[in-house]
C-alpha cells in the first residue's frame, strides 16, 4: 500500500473531467471518439448529455474533486501529526474552504452547511449545528489517508462518523482490508470472490452479480447505482475492478459508467493499483496534486 493515496487521486483525476455525466449511452458513444481519461470539464459535453451536473468549470487536466482535495488535506495534517484530533476534522476543512481560504472549487453539500453554520455560530453563540449526515463515498476519504500513514481502520472510521453514521462503512472498510491484506499475494479475482462469499446474506446477491454481469449498464439498473451513496457506489467499484485487466482499463469502465466516476475512481484507483502497474503517463498527468503529498 506504499502508493496508495498516490494512485487513488490518479483514479479521480482521471474521470473528471466528466465527473457526474448520468448518461452511459453518451459516454459509451464519446469513448470511442476520444480518450475519455484526463480531460479537461467542457460544458459542450455536459451539454450534449441527456443528464449531468457541471461543477468544475475551472478545473485543468490533473485537478481532483472536492473529495480528493480533502484527502489531500488530511493527508498533511496525519502526516504531519498522527495524533490529530478526529473531533477536529470539521475544523480541518472548514480552514480551507472558509470565505478567503485557499480552496475556490466546487463544495459539496456537507462542506456548504459546514460553512452556513460556522457562520451563523459566528453570529449566534446559542446556535445548534446539527450533525450532516452524509453517508456516502467522502467516508471513504479517511480509510485511504489513515492507511497510507499508516494508521488503523478504527481510526479511519472515527473520522469517517465526523460526516456519516451509516453501519455499513464499517462493512466496507473491513473488505478492503482483506483485499489491500492479500492483492499482492492472491490472485485478485479470486480475493474478490472469497471477499463476496463471506458477507451477510442481504449484501451478497448485490456483490456476486458484480462478479457474474459483465453487461455493467444491466447491472446497475438492477442491483447498484451511478450516484455516491455508498450502497450504490461500492458494488460498482467492485464490479470495475473485478473486471478490470489493468489499471488503465479500469479507469476507463469507471468513467464510461458516470455518475460519481471521480468519487468512485479514488477506490478503484487504491484498488487496482495495488493488482497492476500504473502507468508514468497518468503519473505525470497528476503530477500538480501529487507534489502536495511531499
Amino acid at each position: 500500500m506504499e502508493h496508495l493515496l498516490r494512485n487513488a487521486l490518479i483514479g479521480n483525476a482521471a474521470a473528471l473531467g466528466l465527473n457526474w455525466i448520468y448518461d452511459m449511452p453518451f459516454l459509451e458513444r464519446l469513448s470511442k471518439k476520444q480518450d475519455i481519461l484526463f480531460l479537461k470539464p467542457d460544458q459542450t459535453l455536459y451539454d450534449q448529455s441527456k443528464k449531468s451536473y457541471f461543477a468544475y468549470p475551472n478545473a485543468t487536466i490533473g485537478d481532483v474533486s472536492f473529495q480528493g482535495n480533502i484527502a489531500v488535506w488530511l493527508y498533511q495534517t496525519l502526516k504531519q501529526n498522527p495524533q490529530y484530533p478526529f473531533d477536529q476534522y470539521d475544523d480541518l476543512i472548514y480552514e480551507h474552504i472558509k470565505e478567503g481560504s485557499d480552496y475556490q472549487g466546487y463544495i459539496e453539500a456537507y462542506g456548504r452547511k459546514l460553512r452556513e453554520d460556522r457562520k451563523e455560530m459566528e453570529n449566534n453563540p446559542d446556535f445548534f449545528s446539527r450533525p450532516f449526515d452524509d453517508d456516502q463515498l467522502v467516508g471513504f476519504v479517511p480509510y485511504l489517508v489513515c492507511h497510507q500513514v499508516g494508521l488503523t481502520t478504527s481510526r479511519a472510521l472515527k473520522f469517517t462518523h465526523v460526516f456519516a453514521s451509516h453501519p455499513d462503512y464499517l462493512l466496507y472498510f473491513n473488505m478492503l482490508d482483506t483485499f489491500f491484506k492479500h492483492a499482492k499475494t492472491k490472485p485478485y479475482k479470486a480475493l474478490i470472490l472469497d471477499i463476496i462469499n463471506g458477507l451477510p446474506e442481504d449484501k451478497k446477491e448485490t456483490f456476486v452479480k458484480a462478479t457474474q454481469m459483465t453487461d455493467s449498464k444491466k447491472y446497475i439498473a438492477k442491483y447498484a447505482g451511478t450516484a455516491c451513496h455508498i450502497d450504490h457506489a461500492v458494488p460498482v467499484i467492485f464490479h470495475v475492478v473485478y473486471h478490470s485487466n489493468s489499471f488503465k482499463e479500469g479507469l476507463q469502465l469507471n468513467t464510461k459508467i458516470g455518475g460519481a466516476s471521480s468519487d468512485r475512481g479514488m477506490l478503484i484507483g487504491g484498488m487496482l493499483g495495488e493488482v497492476f502497474q500504473v502507468e508514468d503517463a497518468f503519473i505525470k498527468k497528476t503530477n500538480k496534486v501529487l507534489t502536495l503529498l511531499g
